[in-house]
Protein backbone atom coordinates (compact mmCIF):
# COMPACT_ATOMS: atom_id res chain seq x y z
CA UNK A 1 0.00 0.00 0.00
CA UNK A 2 0.79 3.69 -1.07
CA UNK A 3 1.24 6.43 1.58
CA UNK A 4 -1.28 9.23 0.21
CA UNK A 5 1.54 11.87 1.83
CA UNK A 6 0.70 14.02 4.57
CA UNK A 7 -3.09 15.60 5.44
CA UNK A 8 -3.64 19.12 5.47
CA UNK A 9 -3.88 19.14 9.17
CA UNK A 10 -0.01 18.20 9.03
CA UNK A 11 0.78 20.62 6.21
CA UNK A 12 -0.54 23.71 8.18
CA UNK A 13 1.29 22.97 11.30
CA UNK A 14 4.49 24.74 11.66
CA UNK A 15 7.27 23.29 14.24
CA UNK A 16 7.91 25.51 16.79
CA UNK A 17 11.48 26.97 17.63
CA UNK A 18 12.61 25.48 20.78
CA UNK A 19 12.70 28.75 23.64
CA UNK A 20 16.44 29.39 23.79
CA UNK A 21 17.42 32.61 25.92
CA UNK A 22 18.04 34.37 22.09
CA UNK A 23 14.28 33.60 21.29
CA UNK A 24 12.79 34.60 23.90
CA UNK A 25 14.38 38.04 24.61
CA UNK A 26 12.98 38.36 20.76
CA UNK A 27 9.87 37.73 21.56
CA UNK A 28 10.01 39.96 24.65
CA UNK A 29 11.47 42.81 22.44
CA UNK A 30 8.54 42.51 19.74
CA UNK A 31 5.94 42.70 22.65
CA UNK A 32 7.25 45.15 24.72
CA UNK A 33 9.85 48.42 22.58
CA UNK A 34 11.01 49.34 25.73
CA UNK A 35 13.03 46.16 26.29
CA UNK A 36 15.32 46.66 23.38
CA UNK A 37 16.22 49.76 24.92
CA UNK A 38 17.22 48.18 28.35
CA UNK A 39 18.58 45.61 26.88
CA UNK A 40 21.51 47.73 26.04
CA UNK A 41 21.65 49.55 29.40
CA UNK A 42 22.46 46.65 32.12
CA UNK A 43 21.27 48.60 34.82
CA UNK A 44 17.73 48.82 34.06
CA UNK A 45 16.33 45.78 34.67
CA UNK A 46 14.36 43.76 32.57
CA UNK A 47 10.83 44.33 31.95
CA UNK A 48 10.78 47.92 33.38
CA UNK A 49 9.23 50.72 30.79
CA UNK A 50 11.24 53.79 30.49
CA UNK A 51 8.44 56.72 30.36
CA UNK A 52 8.00 58.65 27.11
CA UNK A 53 6.85 62.24 26.89
CA UNK A 54 3.97 62.67 25.38
CA UNK A 55 3.86 64.16 22.05
CA UNK A 56 2.43 67.46 23.15
CA UNK A 57 5.04 67.89 25.95
CA UNK A 58 7.26 67.08 23.47
CA UNK A 59 5.88 69.46 20.53
CA UNK A 60 5.93 72.47 23.24
CA UNK A 61 9.72 72.17 24.46
CA UNK A 62 10.25 71.97 20.35
CA UNK A 63 8.40 75.36 20.01
CA UNK A 64 9.88 76.70 22.83
CA UNK A 65 13.59 76.08 21.66
CA UNK A 66 12.72 77.05 18.28
CA UNK A 67 11.88 80.55 20.12
CA UNK A 68 14.53 80.76 22.60
CA UNK A 69 17.66 80.30 19.76
CA UNK A 70 15.41 82.66 17.32
CA UNK A 71 15.54 85.42 19.74
CA UNK A 72 18.83 84.56 20.52
CA UNK A 73 19.62 84.91 16.91
CA UNK A 74 17.65 87.85 16.32
CA UNK A 75 19.36 89.95 19.60
CA UNK A 76 22.84 91.09 17.53
CA UNK A 77 21.26 92.48 14.36
CA UNK A 78 18.23 94.11 16.87
CA UNK A 79 20.93 95.83 18.30
CA UNK A 80 21.98 97.73 15.53
CA UNK A 81 18.81 97.72 13.19
CA UNK A 82 16.79 99.56 16.50
CA UNK A 83 19.68 101.80 16.86
CA UNK A 84 20.03 103.30 13.56
CA UNK A 85 17.32 105.60 13.19
CA UNK A 86 18.06 106.84 16.82
CA UNK A 87 21.70 108.63 15.82
CA UNK A 88 20.45 111.76 15.08
CA UNK A 89 18.89 111.75 18.63
CA UNK A 90 22.15 110.61 20.03
CA UNK A 91 24.37 112.90 18.36
CA UNK A 92 21.99 115.91 19.99
CA UNK A 93 21.59 114.48 23.37
CA UNK A 94 25.79 113.69 23.51
CA UNK A 95 26.63 116.96 21.79
CA UNK A 96 28.92 115.30 20.16
CA UNK A 97 29.78 115.41 16.45
CA UNK A 98 28.00 112.56 14.05
CA UNK A 99 31.14 110.92 13.44
CA UNK A 100 31.89 110.29 17.10
CA UNK A 101 28.33 108.54 17.33
CA UNK A 102 28.50 106.58 14.45
CA UNK A 103 31.65 104.87 16.10
CA UNK A 104 29.26 103.36 18.13
CA UNK A 105 27.99 101.08 15.28
CA UNK A 106 31.92 100.50 14.33
CA UNK A 107 32.44 99.54 17.88
CA UNK A 108 29.48 97.16 18.06
CA UNK A 109 30.65 95.36 14.76
CA UNK A 110 33.86 94.64 15.62
CA UNK A 111 32.92 93.65 19.31
CA UNK A 112 30.83 91.07 17.39
CA UNK A 113 33.36 89.79 14.82
CA UNK A 114 36.30 89.60 18.03
CA UNK A 115 33.38 88.01 19.98
CA UNK A 116 32.65 85.06 17.33
CA UNK A 117 36.65 84.51 17.36
CA UNK A 118 36.57 84.10 21.48
CA UNK A 119 33.26 82.39 22.29
CA UNK A 120 34.31 79.85 19.29
CA UNK A 121 37.56 78.64 21.60
CA UNK A 122 35.45 78.66 25.21
CA UNK A 123 31.89 76.68 23.62
CA UNK A 124 34.69 74.22 22.58
CA UNK A 125 36.04 73.96 26.19
CA UNK A 126 33.04 74.70 28.33
CA UNK A 127 29.80 73.69 25.89
CA UNK A 128 27.52 76.18 25.07
CA UNK A 129 25.20 76.99 28.44
CA UNK A 130 27.67 78.91 30.30
CA UNK A 131 29.28 80.93 27.49
CA UNK A 132 25.70 81.77 26.47
CA UNK A 133 24.62 82.80 29.73
CA UNK A 134 27.72 84.98 30.95
CA UNK A 135 27.41 86.60 27.17
CA UNK A 136 23.75 87.42 27.92
CA UNK A 137 24.12 88.89 31.53
CA UNK A 138 27.23 91.32 30.29
CA UNK A 139 24.44 92.10 26.94
CA UNK A 140 21.69 92.61 29.21
CA UNK A 141 24.06 94.68 31.58
CA UNK A 142 25.96 96.71 28.76
CA UNK A 143 22.81 97.53 26.93
CA UNK A 144 21.65 99.14 30.19
CA UNK A 145 24.79 101.20 30.69
CA UNK A 146 24.65 102.35 27.16
CA UNK A 147 21.40 103.28 27.71
CA UNK A 148 22.22 105.57 29.98
CA UNK A 149 25.75 106.56 28.94
CA UNK A 150 26.46 110.51 29.49
CA UNK A 151 29.15 110.90 27.38
CA UNK A 152 30.07 109.39 23.33
CA UNK A 153 33.16 107.93 24.71
CA UNK A 154 31.73 105.59 27.10
CA UNK A 155 28.91 104.74 24.52
CA UNK A 156 31.40 103.85 22.46
CA UNK A 157 33.30 101.49 25.24
CA UNK A 158 30.17 99.71 25.82
CA UNK A 159 28.81 99.60 22.32
CA UNK A 160 31.89 97.59 21.93
CA UNK A 161 31.21 95.14 25.00
CA UNK A 162 27.80 94.72 23.86
CA UNK A 163 29.01 93.39 20.62
CA UNK A 164 31.37 90.98 22.05
CA UNK A 165 28.64 89.68 24.51
CA UNK A 166 26.44 89.20 21.95
CA UNK A 167 28.54 87.07 20.15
Amino acid sequence: MTDPGPTTAETQKTPEAPKTPANAESAANSANPASAENAANPEIPAGTRIPTPPKAAARRAGLLVTLVLGGLTALPPLSMDMYLPALPEVTDALHSPAATVQLTLTACLVGMALGQLVVGPMSDKWGRRRPLLTGMAIYILATAVCAVAPTAPLLIGFRLIQGLAGA
